[in-house]
């Protein structure tokens, strides 16, 4: 009982002797080698707690005193560590050591494995080893997911047990990537040696993607993230990604709900833009983007409060037109061009960089949209007197793709005075 006051009340010493402590650790190795749950001929079918429940949920509440306590630096010397990601440690055709947890006792793994992994380095990389992972991947797959929907809810399942679950794993799984700055100012990724690898192997995003159907609100932080991460480290994880659905119109547009936290929606905008901006013949991701139909979507985010979400929506716009004129009437119809004009008027730096760089994009390849992007040479013209060099120069070339293609707009620069302004800016 003292041990859920941690962080309050230290817990007894007569615990943390290495003795006590090795006597823990023997405990997760009493299971029966196979055949059903211990706890099931005590219990009886279906039995809601697991053998190693108990000691799994203690060991969690000990090391919540957080790194550097002396609780779980002693807890971890004694090998608790190690003890725990064992039993993530299975044997193909065999149930192992996991079958001695009930769903809400696997809930606690989870739970005790992610605050092992903070307090020793060593740990972390170890849960992305081959002998690990696949088994932290199963427990995304349909066939546990929906077994733990029909658990009852009071005992670790159900809607919230799934929800739950789907975290703690993909908490797990992000704790061995670290972030980069990335060229483009976004993060990029480092990881050990090989885990990507064995995520790519394991099929990921087929999981992944899924898993989002069972989440909402804050708690589609970790997979979205996680999705985000590694679409942008890699082609092979995009392809993934689209291939499991995750352009399915439902899966986008649910994603792109302005309700969502911010946080979701920059990361979802990353893989939408980042999908956009890697198109090309041998995967050509603008059909699949295309029949996602998220323009009402992107005309909210548009004028959402949150600036990180207004620039990454700029930023998805333009590269939607990076690579051809595909988008261009698409964008008309769905009016989208004047609220994209409007933003480079934006209080964020960011937001207005990322307009610019949209409304150059929306003229680079035909004139089709000079009439509609007509009202952007004004605010244009201004922003080359911005304080960001990047955004002056998008402003530019801005300038300079609206008269690329036709002379139509010709004397409206002139009027507005782009040319003077043009050479002061390549002058100073």
């Amino acid at each position: 009982a003292l041990l859920g006051h941690y962080g309050r009340v230290p817990p007894p010493s007569e615990l943390l002797t290495p003795a006590r402590l090795a006597a823990v650790v023997k405990q997760l190795r009493g299971a029966p080698p196979d055949g059903p749950p211990a706890m099931a001929s005590v219990a009886g079918h279906p039995c809601y707690t697991g053998l190693f429940d108990g000691v799994v949920s203690m060991m969690g509440a000990l090391m919540a005193y957080g790194p550097g306590a002396d609780a779980t630096l002693a807890a971890l010397q004694a090998g608790w560590g190690d003890a725990l990601i064992n039993l993530l440690h299975g044997t193909p055709g065999r149930p192992g050591p996991l079958a001695e947890l009930s769903p809400r006792g696997l809930q606690q793994l989870l739970v005790a494995l992610q605050r092992v992994a903070l307090s020793d380095p060593d740990s972390a990389k170890l849960l992305s080893t081959d002998a690990v992972l696949p088994t932290l991947m199963l427990m995304l797959g349909e066939r546990h997911m929906g077994m733990l929907r029909q658990w009852p809810d009071a005992w670790g399942g159900g809607r919230f047990g799934v929800q739950r679950t789907v975290t703690g794993v993909l908490e797990l799984l992000q704790l061995p990537l670290n972030s980069v700055a990335g060229a483009d100012g976004t993060d990029a990724v480092a990881a050990p040696a090989g885990f990507q690898e064995a995520l790519l192997r394991e099929n990921a995003m087929a999981l992944l993607v899924p898993a989002l159907d069972a989440l909402q609100d804050d708690s589609l932080l970790p997979p979205v993230n996680l999705v985000s991460r590694l679409v942008l480290s890699s082609t092979a994880f995009a392809t993934q990604f689209v291939t499991a659905g995750g352009l399915a119109p439902a899966v986008m547009q649910r994603l792109l709900q302005d309700t969502n936290p911010p946080a979701v929606l920059v990361d979802v905008l990353l893989v939408a833009s980042q999908l956009a901006r890697i198109s090309k013949d041998g995967f050509n991701t603008y059909e699949a983007i295309s029949r996602a139909a998220i323009y009402p979507h992107i005309r909210k985010l548009l004028v959402h409060p949150d600036p990180g979400v207004r620039a990454r929506v700029c930023n998805l716009i333009g590269n939607m037109c990076r690579h051809s004129a595909y988008f261009y009437s698409a964008l008309d119809r769905a009016q989208l061009i004047q609220p994209l004009i409007d933003r480079c008027a934006d209080g964020d730096k960011s937001t207005r960089k990322f307009a610019c760089f949209a409304i150059g994009n929306a003229g680079f390849h035909n004139a089709s949209l000079y009439d509609k992007l007509k009202p952007s040479i004004g605010s244009l013209v201004a922003l080359l007197q911005d304080e960001e060099d990047k955004t002056r120069a998008n402003a530019a070339g801005a300038l300079g793709n609206l008269v690329r293609n036709s002379s139509q707009l010709c004397g409206e620069l002139i009027r507005a005075g782009a040319l003077r302004s043009l050479l002061d800016t390549a002058l100073t």
